[in-house]
């Protein structure tokens, strides 16, 4: 008896919500419908916006990276153009610019690295040019550097290869 009670109570119940389904179902149903659709319209335009944050972000990144790249690549130039400049300086801080043979500071920093290594035999010859005053005073400075260019030119072809021909002063 208790059993075909418990199943009459569940048929009444099942029921009651079949006949408020026929009564308020379709005012509900419409109801909900429409919440349904505000539903996947607001995420339809929330994956919307997602997606063109993504696209914009995607952009932005690209961009960026083509940025970096593109000032690496400047960096690296610039890099090789001060490398460039700087070893043509230290070669004019060891050059006679006159005479294009090596200079004072030169001849001391070779001299020290000499003096360094041992058991190393070295010779050193000092000329000086005689009134190479005159010869200025005389035919003028242009013809002062001709002479100071050729006696360069002869004491560099009379010496080896590991030799250092320098030049001190004015003469």
């Amino acid at each position: 008896i208790r059993l075909i009670r418990l199943c009459f109570v569940l048929r009444v119940q099942h029921q009651c919500r079949r006949n408020r389904l026929t009564i308020f179902g379709e005012d509900a149903w419409n109801a909900r419908r429409q919440r349904m659709t505000e539903s996947y319209a607001v995420a339809a335009e929330n994956i919307a916006t997602l997606r063109r944050i993504q696209l914009t972000f995607a952009l932005v990144s690209v961009f960026a990276l083509m940025f970096i790249l593109y000032e690496l690549y400047r960096t690296r130039k610039a890099n090789l153009n001060l490398k460039t400049i700087l070893s043509e300086k230290q070669a004019m801080l060891r050059r006679d610019y006159l005479t294009g043979i090596s200079n004072g500071f030169h001849f001391d920093e070779r001299l020290g690295r000499l003096f360094q290594e041992p058991r190393r035999d070295f010779s050193i010859l000092y000329l000086d040019l005689d009134r190479f005053k005159q010869i200025n005073d005389t035919f003028g400075h242009a013809a002062g550097d001709a002479v100071l260019r050729h006696v360069a030119a002869s004491l560099k072809a009379q010496a080896r290869e590991d030799d250092l021909v320098a030049r001190f002063g004015g003469d």
